[in-house]
């Protein structure tokens, strides 16, 4: 496959070679002078689902001998349901994993079998791990719990649950009983209608959960030989690749000369990337579309995928796509004093990597740098 993309290039290259005036278009170091990144869903059946927000508050109160020492404010939640049993996790932090977040996560987690008989097995506990100390604090509840969860899981109430300290001595796992949490509120998810066929814009969503950024320059040289190299940088640094490219009267190619990120990635791309381009006004604006799932995995492992890593609440058979839509504005000339339009956002999600298979052109190379 990889063998066939090259021959491919090294074919467009040639056609490429006969027009040396498009070329000279091209030519040059180019620095990213504004930015524009959105995302988008379509389903073939018009429906609700989550929009990253929600209404109420619960809270986890830490006891320490009947009086108060810290609360948690629990503000995410998620549930999954099936013929044996219901699973909830409730947390004071996104559902995203972060290695930038610090302080305390607090996770209250229940658990409830369908069946009367194995009721003795239900059980609520909490979670607390520190990201400064490393420690891990555990606490237990009884298996009598006592919340409710709506039919379409959008809504849970716990009504002062009270767990114990998990204390662990040379003697074992003991229950302290003068250190306590107690769990009560209501969350609620707010939703969002997508109607069937329309390009719906998610934006808000991942905004909503500090989800992506965009780096804070891009630099791409375009030589005469063919060759060229691209410069990223972000708060984590300078990403340097170099590459060779051809172009059409719409779109570069580009094929990198390595990849150290990953390489699997890129074979499925002969190893690089391809964007549409104008030159208007001596802006260069280059862009790119990206499906959120590439086509080793049928649209309902993408659907199911989705619903779990994003917990949409998609309903089963009616997911079309979901995709990301990048264009970067690109000059020549000195960008001091223009200003740049990027969303404010930040890359916290830790991803399935057979999902995210299509995430491999440049809207991984610039949101998934970690």
């Amino acid at each position: 496959m990889k063998k066939m993309a090259h021959l491919v290039f090294l074919a467009l290259f040639f056609m490429s070679c006969e027009d040396d005036e498009e070329l000279s278009d091209l030519i040059g170091t180019w620095k990213m002078i504004d930015s524009e990144l959105d995302l988008y869903l379509t389903v073939n059946k018009t429906q609700d689902i989550f929009s990253g927000k929600y209404d109420g508050s619960m809270s986890a109160s830490r006891y320490i001998n009947n009086a108060k020492n810290k609360d948690y404010a629990l503000t995410n939640f998620n549930s999954i349901s099936d013929i044996d049993m219901t699973y909830i996790n409730i947390t004071n932090q996104s559902l995203a994993f972060s290695d930038e977040v610090t302080g305390d996560r607090a996770v209250y987690s229940i658990r409830d079998y369908a069946s009367n008989s194995l009721n003795q097995f239900d059980q609520s506990g909490l979670m607390v791990y520190s990201y400064e100390s490393g420690f891990t604090s555990n606490f237990i509840g009884n298996n009598y719990l006592n919340y409710q969860l709506s039919n379409d899981q959008n809504e849970v109430t716990v009504n002062l649950d009270t767990l114990f300290f998990e204390a662990y001595t040379n003697e074992g796992a003991i229950i302290d009983s003068s250190s306590y949490v107690i769990i009560d509120g209501n969350l609620k998810k707010e939703l969002s209608t997508v109607n069937a066929n329309e390009n719906f814009s998610m934006n808000s969503f991942f905004e909503s959960m500090d989800y992506m950024m965009m780096p804070s320059s891009i630099e791409m040289t375009f030589k005469e030989d063919g060759t060229g190299k691209e410069i990223i940088t972000d708060e984590e640094g300078i990403i340097s690749s170099n590459f060779t490219w051809v172009s059409t009267d719409s779109t570069i190619s580009i094929i990198y000369d390595d990849n150290e990120d990953n390489d699997d990635d890129y074979e499925e791309n002969g190893g690089g990337l391809e964007f549409s381009y104008k030159i208007e006004n001596s802006d260069l604006t280059v862009k790119q579309l990206d499906s959120f799932c590439d086509e080793s995995i049928s649209r309902s492992e993408c659907e199911q995928e989705i619903n779990y890593m994003f917990d949409l609440g998609i309903q089963s058979g009616t997911f079309i796509d979901m995709w990301t839509q990048i264009e970067v504005v690109m000059s020549k000339k000195s960008i001091a004093s223009r200003k740049l339009n990027r969303p404010k956002l930040d890359n916290t999600y830790h991803h399935d990597k057979k999902a995210l298979g299509a995430f491999n052109k440049w809207s991984k190379k610039l949101f998934f740098i970690k």
